[in-house]
């Protein structure tokens, strides 16, 4: 028997466990409505329940081997599992879902558009297309997204730049900051949120390598210090401190000797 639900977020692409779709978005959105909200995933690992949030995570089975497969196979399956469970909003974060997406608008369905990433210009840095090809292949998929955006009933952008790209009536931006009621915590807990803005910088040949969710983004002249500086801007405002524990990984030595 297939259960009703309210909104039901799906991806093909994206670990079950992915911070923004998980907690930031499934889980604060079934806190908000109450219930009735899932994550169709594709991973083989099984269905769950997440006992903190409520939300139902729903596998619709092994990801196809191979990008192909999974954009065609993987995405029919999901069109499927999504457009049984008849939800009210099928809210879904890949943009090789988009077809899908479409199709599921066509069929009486509220479908909300999450856009992580800026694919137009991550597709001039794709190795595995032909350096020719990428140019239109990139102009192509901006258009694709413009017309899917016009046909959605609602875009969401992780960054401002993105939702600049998307109708302003019906686009909302959610960024991938911290939740500072995590951050707050004392203990272990911070240590552990500050590690991970630590790991927001990698420093490569002089450069800054800024990462989050779903890719990096190189950004040229950003010194080590600038980073170090805004992670210690952004504890303190927070009120956290850095517990002896961290010392010993050499969080709290970088971060105090920047401090000093």
């Amino acid at each position: 028997m297939i259960k009703a639900w309210t909104v039901v977020h799906f991806t093909t692409v994206h670990p079950r466990g992915d911070t923004r779709i998980r907690v930031k978005e499934t889980a604060s959105l079934a806190e908000g409505i109450g219930a009735g909200v899932a994550l169709y995933v594709q991973d083989g690992k099984g269905a769950e329940r997440d006992e903190v949030s409520g939300v139902e995570v729903v596998d619709t089975g092994p990801p196809p081997r191979g990008r192909a497969r999974r954009m065609v196979l993987g995405a029919w399956r999901m069109y499927r599992a999504v457009r049984a469970a008849q939800p009210r909003v099928a809210h879904f974060h890949d943009p090789e879902l988009i077809p899908v997406g479409l199709a599921l608008k066509l069929s009486g369905i509220k479908v909300v558009y999450d856009v992580h990433e800026d694919v137009p210009r991550q597709i001039l840095g794709k190795h595995w297309i032909s350096p020719w090809l990428r140019r239109p292949v990139a102009w192509a998929a901006e258009a694709f997204e413009w017309l899917a955006g016009r046909a959605f009933d609602g875009m969401v952008a992780a960054t401002p730049t993105i939702a600049r790209r998307f109708p302003e009536h019906k686009t909302v931006t959610v960024q991938n900051f911290p939740i500072l009621a995590v951050l707050s915590g004392a203990g272990p807990g911070a240590v552990r949120a500050a590690s991970a803005a630590l790991r927001l910088c990698r420093w490569d040949h002089g450069h800054t390598r800024f990462t989050r969710d779903g890719g990096g983004q190189r950004a040229s002249g950003v010194s080590r210090l600038g980073c170090l500086s805004a992670i210690s801007r952004t504890m303190t405002a927070i009120h956290t401190k850095i517990a002896p524990s961290a010392c010993e990984s050499g969080l709290g030595r970088e971060v105090a000797d920047y401090e000093v």
